[in-house]
């Protein structure tokens, strides 16, 4: 607390860390601070021996944190240091390299291609591929030649020096035919051209005309309706099924059943978001905020009531041609071309394990529909599902009436779960209106890293891939916990907010 005298400690007596200063000779552990123009000092303790209190607390803070770290690399599945958890970590690679040299083969020299990148350097393409199959067809001496060519290469970019180290070891690799022995590594990924950019392909033939029954004869073509809303978080979810939807109907040739695709899109003021540019899309007011959050913040009321608007509204019905119309949802992924599994006396729809009525629920079904029982309902939702806009339309009332009073009724939600309410008021009113849905168990598979007695190929007896549940896995390519982040992790609810 006393005035330092001019002259006392020379700069060359003591040392400064932030404001904290230490004597050169340790004598002491002084505070400087300049006030009304004179230097004043704290003494800290003699000899530089913090407060046994201070001591403590900095050992528990210690404690604590190691605690915290241990318990988050676990929970994280990692069992060696923390290293990115990006689609392909380099550091994770090399160190895979380092640790295990010989293990097993990448997968052909394709995936030897590798964009060298860091944030804030220049990108570096290694022809690694090139490389990797000249070394194939040159045995080990033109292996080693043309993993010393790609090192070299990489070497010589521009870009930062650990970035190119790794991706110098991943090329020599490649090149040698070693293989780092997780799930994913042999997945090497290039920097995609921007989808807003890419217009339709010259493999994507047009559809024959709806006009033209006679090109076609057996065709039974249905329009996609994507329902949607304009968040980030739901938009880049509809851009990737936008494009498996375009892959898929390309695929399946001019004679496709997958003739139409409109995002039904539910927008604040229902205001062109932007995305119509990437996509057909109709754009339609959604739900006021105040009655989405006097209903718990239940957004998916915006689907029946995008499809009521929808189907109510003659000059929007007037542009979806087909008779047919296929409810789907943004994390939809077409695994192949989709036939229409619909006829026009029985719509199709999923099965789900989880939307079976009983005697606990029958008092809910006769709620909305006093002489009907538990037994006529079906362990449906309304997507996947293929439809007549006919039939959608005798019931789409019902189905946005009773979702909205499920969603604010207590005593319903104690035996019908709170998300898929919505469901229910599409399966109760179906059947309250006598439209009986043909059940298909392989429309579509909803598995989560958790699923047991998946195929590995089940991909191709399905026709839809719905990621509802999180996919986190080990890099080893074991599932990890429940509710616990992956080291490898695909789970739209981490982007929910956005």
């Amino acid at each position: 607390g006393e005035p330092l005298a001019a002259g006392t400690l020379s700069p060359a007596q003591y040392r400064c860390i932030e404001r904290s200063c230490r004597p050169a000779g340790g004598e002491g552990r002084v505070r400087r601070k300049d006030v009304g123009g004179q230097t004043w000092v704290a003494n800290m303790g003699a000899h530089g021996r913090p407060h046994a209190g201070v001591v403590a607390l900095v050992a528990l803070g210690l404690i604590v944190m190691v605690q915290v770290l241990r318990v988050t690399t676990t929970h994280s599945g990692m069992t060696s240091p923390f290293v990115s958890r990006s689609p392909l970590s380099r550091q994770q690679l090399t160190l895979g390299l380092l640790a295990h040299p010989t293990e097993s083969r990448l997968a052909g020299a394709r995936d030897a291609t590798i964009l060298a990148a860091s944030p804030g350097s220049a990108s570096v393409l290694v022809a690694g591929g090139v490389a990797a199959t000249g070394a194939a067809a040159g045995g080990p001496g033109a292996a080693a030649t043309a993993a010393g060519a790609a090192g070299a290469a990489v070497a010589a970019s521009t870009a930062a020096a650990p970035s190119a180290a790794s991706a110098a070891a991943v090329t020599a690799a490649a090149a040698t035919g070693t293989r780092v022995p997780s799930g994913l590594d042999a997945c090497v990924y290039e920097r995609a051209p921007d989808p807003r950019i890419l217009g339709p392909g010259p493999h994507e033939l047009p559809a024959v005309p709806l006009s033209d029954v006679t090109t076609c004869p057996k065709r039974s073509p249905f329009h996609t309706l994507l329902t949607a809303q304009g968040t980030i978080y739901n938009t880049w979810q509809a851009r990737i099924m936008y494009y498996h939807w375009r892959k898929q109907r390309a695929a399946d040739g001019r004679c496709t059943d997958m003739t139409g695709f409109t995002r039904l899109a539910a927008i604040r003021d229902g205001k062109p978001d932007g995305l119509e540019k990437q996509m057909p899309t109709m754009f339609l007011e959604q739900l006021g905020d105040d009655f989405i959050r006097s209903h718990f913040g239940f957004g998916v009321l915006n689907r029946p009531h995008s499809v009521r608007v929808l189907l109510q509204t003659p000059s929007l019905l007037a542009q979806i041609e087909e008779e047919f119309v296929m409810v789907a949802e943004t994390d939809h992924i077409l695994t192949r071309p989709l036939v229409n599994l619909a006829t026009l006396s029985s719509p199709a729809a999923y099965v789900f394990g989880y939307m079976h009525a009983s005697h606990r629920t029958d008092w809910v079904v006769k709620k909305y529909w006093p002489e009907g029982s538990f037994k006529q309902v079906q362990p449906i939702g309304p997507s996947p599902a293929i439809i007549t806009k006919a039939q959608l339309a005798l019931f789409v009332d019902d189905w946005m009436d009773i979702s909205v009073d499920l969603r604010s009724n207590a005593d319903a939600e104690k035996c019908i779960q709170g998300w898929v309410q919505e469901m229910w008021g599409y399966s109760i009113g179906a059947a309250k209106h006598n439209v009986t849905h043909k059940l298909v168990r392989d429309f579509q598979a909803e598995p989560g890293a958790q699923a047991h007695n998946l195929k590995p190929d089940f991909w191709k007896s399905i026709n839809v891939f719905h990621y509802t549940y999180g996919i986190e896995y080990r890099m080893d390519g074991r599932p990890q916990g429940v509710n616990q982040i992956g080291e490898w992790s695909l789970d739209k609810w981490h982007y929910g907010g956005a």
